[in-house]
This record gives structure tokens, sequence and C-alpha cells, in this order.
């Protein structure tokens, strides 16, 4: 962890309080994107599948680290924000795939 960042956070009234539930809650209102994460984000998925388009059925590793990722974020967003349907999310998913499967 840089200095820096070790001396804001410890300069947090929550983290001198010895709490915790209240310094996580502090971190995620200084930095936004701990929550996006947490939760799931639809922008997410489609940077990976960008990332990982054209997977051929050569590429077995690759396919099968893509779909964990895949689905360890859409379950995140199909459960806390709904903020996406199962239908988009399996053609999100087949058509990042190569055409042959």
């Amino acid at each position: 962890m840089d200095a820096n960042i070790h001396d804001q956070w410890t300069s947090f009234e929550e983290y001198k309080a010895g709490s915790w539930n209240q310094f996580l809650e502090r971190l995620k209102t200084e930095y936004l994107e701990l929550t996006t994460e947490e939760q799931g984000n639809i922008d997410h998925l489609r940077k990976l599948c960008k990332k990982n388009a054209g997977i051929n059925l050569l590429e077995k590793e690759r396919l099968m680290s893509f779909k964990r990722r895949f689905l360890y974020i859409a379950q995140k967003c199909l459960r806390l924000l709904a903020v996406t349907g199962n239908r988009e999310l399996i053609k999100l998913f087949v058509k990042t795939l190569d055409n042959v499967f």
C-alpha cells in the first residue's frame, strides 16, 4: 500500500474508532468504484466480452477463464441490482464466442 494512502486512511475517524464495518462504509463513500465492483456492472461484462471476443474451440483455458469471470460478474448483476436480465447475459456471452460455437 502506498504510504500516502495509508496516511489518508488512518486519518479517517472510522479507522481511529476501530470499527471495521464503519471504516469499510467510509471507504465505499471515498472510492465509488468499490461499490460498483461489489454490485456488478454490465459495463464490466461488456469490456470483458470485448477483450475476449472470438474465443474458439481450441482455446479451452481462455474459454474457461472467460466463463468463470463472466459468471462471477453476471451473478452479481442479477442478484444485487437486477441491472440486466438472464437473456441479455446469455446473448452477451454467446456473442463473445467464435462463430464455430
